[in-house]
């Protein structure tokens, strides 16, 4: 959320005329559009509340996997509390009773609850494509 929050303020710097030297105007629109997308997606009220708490608990799984393994390729410095991380998302997953399951090289892939598993990639595209559609689509262009 504050990737996405970090986005939109950009977003109105840009529009009020003012440089944002860090992103074009098109991955900003991409971004927060994309973060709605996963926001929408995880509280969709159409969905079962275990399926909610298990796409909650994948996307908090896969975003500790990935600061790890961006640690690892970026910082080695702080692999350890990367590290720490990923193992504390695991306990607290584990201890609320959900379940992770691994693919057959020993990654993990999904959290599940019960019968629910929630992958930890999502589909944005496929998921964007329950939002309503509006003029003018920034996302849209941004694809081209």
């Amino acid at each position: 959320m504050s990737n996405i929050l970090n986005h939109v303020i950009a977003i109105e710097r840009t529009l009020a005329g003012e440089p944002v030297l860090t992103w074009p105007s098109v991955s900003l629109s991409r971004i927060v559009h994309e973060g709605a997308v996963r926001t929408c997606r995880l509280f969709d009220p159409a969905a079962s509340s275990e399926e909610r708490i298990a796409r909650i608990a994948a996307a908090w799984l896969d975003a500790a996997r990935q600061q790890m393994t961006a640690a690892h390729a970026l910082d080695p410095s702080v692999v350890p509390e990367s590290q720490q991380e990923w193992e504390r998302a695991q306990r607290a997953v584990r201890d609320a009773g959900l379940s992770i399951r691994y693919n057959d090289r020993g990654r993990p892939v999904a959290a599940v609850l019960g019968e629910v598993s929630a992958p930890f990639k999502v589909n944005l595209t496929d998921a964007s494509r329950l939002t309503p559609g509006c003029s003018p689509a920034w996302y849209r262009i941004s694809g081209c």
